[in-house]
């Protein structure tokens, strides 16, 4: 939620909130808001975070079917 309202990259994150934010957005088909999102934190916040790299990964691939 507001995350995604926020612009620019993100430095601090609560990846719990992250997570929650990813599901919501694979629930509905919205890959791009994954992808996005991930973009703008650090890159080790997903990297490091299992479920976090399991949505993103998924939605890379989803995208580039």
């Amino acid at each position: 939620g507001q995350y995604r309202s926020s612009k620019g990259k993100l430095k601090i994150v609560r990846t719990e909130a992250l997570r929650a934010g990813f599901k919501e957005c694979w629930q509905k088909n919205d890959y791009a808001s994954i992808i996005e999102m991930a973009g703008r934190v650090p890159s080790a916040v997903v990297q490091e975070d299992p479920a976090l790299l399991m949505y993103y990964d998924n939605a890379l691939m989803r995208t580039e079917e």
